[in-house]
């Protein structure tokens, strides 16, 4: 009879192998691979950050995706400023760029996002835009692309101005067709449903607007101002805010700075925030493979003393859950 002998290798063999079967192994290795602390180890991301410039609105968008991003100490953040790199320096930005053989790239403002469309398109990395408005028309559509916009959805903000200002019904919209003709459309369709009438102020230059509020303003319960590529001037916005206030005519806005002008109501994104819902994206993405553009976070605030001057009642605070009182 012959009896078994097991060598000394084949015994470490076996009390390696009895060893991972062990609950304390597997639990230990469930800890690494779960604990969101570890992330970044287990994707081994390398994300560069590109800022268009350096101005107020984009630093608080970079602090607030630079404080969650950090909270993964795996992942390997680098942060540039287009603003930085000009004339033949662009070359040795993208040599930057490409020697640390990026996983990701994120945009702040639309200068980085073009210049990332148009420098590293073929090299198929994941694109990841923020503070930009219309992207689709600065960047197409794209399976590599997403990102958090500056647009707040039609259908939202009517929403809410149905609901904050309730006794709102004509609303008179001041833009360019060349830019917004498809917000207006948009805009349009969704009024209907709610009850509302949308009526064009069209303009083609800023010469027009004295003319058209002259003539549409009598018709209309309230103005509304969206982004458009023809008014940039905040004076001259200041202008269409007095000449409406003075016909009794609330002003519809889409930043705090109409607010302190004298607007009813306006749509503020908290840029920092904004920030963070992008590193959020980031991590969303690079765990589940797919590249989803959510709205952008944003408060429906209002001028309340302003209303009261033009005797329109509103809801007070708390109704609405993205309700702010203006300062």
């Amino acid at each position: 009879m012959f009896k078994d002998t097991i060598s000394i290798d084949d015994k470490l063999i076996i009390n390696i192998l009895n060893f991972l079967r062990t609950p304390v192994f597997i639990l230990f290795v469930s800890i690494l691979i779960f604990l969101p602390g570890n992330v970044g180890n287990v994707f081994g991301e390398t994300v560069i950050a590109l800022v268009s410039k350096d101005i107020r609105p984009y630093r608080e968008a970079l602090h607030g995706f630079d404080n969650v991003i950090r909270q993964n100490e795996g992942v390997d953040l680098r942060i540039l400023f287009l603003d930085k790199f000009e004339g033949k320096e662009i070359f040795a930005l993208n040599s930057r760029i490409m020697d640390n053989n990026p996983h990701m790239l994120v945009s702040i403002g639309p200068e980085a996002a073009s210049y990332f469309l148009n420098e590293f398109h073929e090299c198929k990395i994941p694109l990841i835009y923020s503070m930009v408005l219309n992207p689709d028309t600065l960047l197409g559509a794209s399976e590599d692309t997403c990102g958090v916009s500056l647009n707040i959805p039609v259908t939202t903000q009517l929403s809410e101005i149905s609901r904050t200002i309730p006794a709102i019904r004509r609303i008179g919209l001041l833009y360019n067709p060349a830019y917004n003709a498809p917000f207006f459309m948009k805009a349009g369709q969704t009024a209907k449903l709610l009850g509302m009438e949308i009526l064009p102020l069209q303009i083609s230059h800023t010469k027009d607007i004295p003319h058209v509020l002259q003539e549409k303003l009598k018709s209309i319960d309230a103005l509304w101002l969206i982004p458009d590529r023809t008014i940039k001037s905040g004076k001259l916005f200041q202008f269409i805010i007095k000449k409406a206030l003075l016909r009794n005519v609330p002003v519809i806005g889409y930043n705090r700075f109409f607010l302190e002008s004298g607007a009813l109501l306006s749509f503020v994104i908290d840029y920092e925030r904004l920030g963070e819902q992008t590193a959020d994206l980031v991590w969303k993405t690079i765990s589940e493979k797919t590249c989803k553009s959510p709205a952008p976070v944003f408060s429906t605030m209002v001028n309340y003393r302003v209303a009261e001057k033009l005797n329109i009642p509103v809801k007070e605070p708390g109704d609405l859950e993205n309700d702010k009182a203006a300062p």
